[in-house]
């Protein structure tokens, strides 16, 4: 198989601040690559870390160049993934980039001066309520919520009792991840929903009418498409390891504009899918789809998935190429041969990150 690459090659890498710095490949191996960034006239950083980027077009080849031994990486030099290769390069060369902030995660427990410790956490946390608390500590909790609204709830264990309660509070986000009952839940405000365990559809559609984002991620659990098409303002759908029931219905959801489909039992047809004005497509390890050829009439498609779709051949998605609204792709179709020659082909690169709910 013939890589898009090799040792001695040179190559732009994102900045993140819209410039790119020129890198060369020292040393190749096993999906590996040894790249040295370059400073004037000397390196800044040497590093190891996955083809991948280059694989998808990330980081444009500049030309063939000759091979070089004056930089080296150690033998088990740590491997970072090419996103992090980037920031670090971005480091090395000093570009001032905002900085990363992860996701922070907090137990919710029943402190004596709960918004006290409440003061102390950053704004877009989640926060795990999983046990039982006090009227005035779900007071505190609130309040909290009310001035954080990039923050998100995590109900489980013996907290989701609490979910008719907290459902009526201004959310950012709210995860369903304990047994409950929706029967008595009215949310008028939450926006964004994950559901992991089993929920009816029909009582999640009463519970959250205003819903904008909807995540199902519930074992062999059913999800009525038919029901969720009352949701007025849906634009994302993410259903992964369901039973879609009424797939067809999918075509009622006029507002949609991100679908996730990922193991899920009777998938949607990918003529169904072609109805809807869709802007974001990831379809994930289905390998009941024959083809999926008319998905090019989503013509405002901007980001589309492909992944764990081995059942194809290059060219029977090949089609991806003559989609020009394109701007990212991420294709797995099984065999590496074929994913790189299918990137050979295309004029689109690959952008971090994933972009799933605009």
């Amino acid at each position: 198989m013939k890589l898009p690459y090799r040792v001695g090659d040179s190559c732009d890498v994102p900045l993140g601040d819209g410039r790119v710095a020129r890198a060369r490949i020292v040393a190749q191996a096993h999906h590996l690559v040894d790249l040295a960034i370059e400073g004037g006239e000397r390196d800044v950083l040497v590093l190891r870390t996955t083809d991948r980027a280059l694989v998808l077009q990330r980081w444009h080849r500049r030309g063939r160049g000759q091979p070089s031994v004056e930089a080296t990486v150690p033998r088990f030099a740590r491997i970072v993934g090419p996103a992090h290769a980037e920031r670090l390069a971005a480091r090395a060369l000093g570009v001032a980039l905002a900085a990363e902030a992860p996701l922070v995660v907090r137990a919710v427990h029943a402190f004596a001066d709960l918004g006290a410790t409440l003061a102390a956490i950053p704004g877009d946390a989640m926060l795990v309520l999983s046990a039982t608390l006090a009227h005035a500590q779900l007071a505190a909790l609130e309040a909290w919520f009310a001035t954080h609204p990039h923050a998100t709830l995590r109900l489980d264990g013996a907290g989701a009792q609490h979910v008719a309660t907290v459902a009526s509070w201004r959310l950012g986000r709210l995860v369903v991840a304990g047994n409950v009952s929706l029967e008595r839940v009215r949310a008028p405000h939450v926006r964004r929903l994950d559901v992991l365990v089993p929920c009816a559809s029909a009582q999640v559609v009463r519970a959250f009418p205003a819903l904008e984002s909807l995540r199902v991620s519930a074992l062999r659990a059913d999800v009525d498409i038919a029901a969720l098409a009352e949701l007025e303002a849906l634009r994302a759908l993410d259903c992964a390891h369901v039973r879609l029931v009424t797939p067809t219905a999918l075509a009622r959801l006029r507002t949609l504009r991100a679908l996730r489909i990922a193991g899920v039992i009777a998938p949607p047809p990918s003529e169904t899918i072609a109805a809807l004005a869709l802007r974001t497509l990831a379809i994930e390890a289905q390998s009941t789809y024959g083809s999926l050829h008319a998905i090019v009439a989503c013509e405002h498609l901007e980001e589309l998935e492909l992944r764990e779709l081995w059942q194809f051949a290059i060219d029977d998605v090949a089609f991806v190429h003559g989609m020009r609204s394109l701007v990212r792709v991420e294709i797995d179709i099984g065999g590496r041969r074929k994913n790189v020659e299918l990137y050979r082909r295309a004029t689109w690169a690959h952008p971090w990150p994933f972009a799933f709910v605009r």
